[in-house]
């Protein structure tokens, strides 16, 4: 066996474990910036917070696959741990979707241009009031209740979507290598020299 074979089992394994420990620190930056300011919605038992800004920086930083892994991951633990388990499993599905369709439009190499932001923004600003009022009208409530919620989802995802954009272009403009990041496809993710 030649050293290179070695070698190459190395970086799998070292990309692995770089992997596993980036989806899992966007996972716990969800769950901070969904805890960290929570504004109640009594009318539903529910509540909304920073969560897309999180959501939209790692998605278009990151790709598809951290971008629906931590987004729902995120969303589902952080529901847990504030008390409100009952959503996890809507905030799994309808945050994770937002994170894989966003990461999918996203998901090229270098800068992102404008009109994929902006597209980014408004699948945000569809899918979470939409994903909640739906799901929420079949499986928690009743659908006049579940309207009350989408004021509230529509702010959230909207200003979550800009601060999201801006934090991402921000950490890009200070640290460039921050595009070799992007998990494009399965075997392109590398690690920033």
């Amino acid at each position: 066996m030649s050293m290179d074979f070695f070698d190459s089992e190395d970086i799998d394994m070292k990309e692995n474990n770089f992997r596993l420990t980036l989806i899992s620190a966007l996972t716990a930056l969800t769950v901070v910036f969904t805890l960290i300011i929570r504004v109640p919605v009594p009318a539903t038992n529910g509540y909304v917070s920073l969560i897309d800004s999180a959501i939209v920086f790692s998605a278009i930083a990151f790709g598809p696959v951290p971008g629906f892994l931590s987004a729902a991951i995120g969303s589902a633990l952080a529901d847990v741990i504030s008390g409100y388990a009952v959503w996890a499993p809507i905030s799994f599905i309808v945050h994770g979707l937002e994170g894989l369709l966003i990461g999918l439009l996203c998901n090229t190499r270098g800068e992102i241009p404008l009109f994929k932001t902006a597209v980014a923004f408004i699948i945000a600003l569809v899918i979470v009031p939409l994903g909640y009022f739906l799901f929420t009208g079949f499986f928690l409530l009743d659908f006049r209740t579940s309207l009350v919620e989408v004021p509230g989802n529509l702010v959230q995802a909207g200003v979550g979507s800009a601060i999201g954009t801006v934090l991402y272009k921000a950490v890009r403009h200070s640290y460039p290598k921050l595009d070799s990041l992007r998990w494009v496809s399965g075997r392109e993710m590398k690690k920033a020299s």
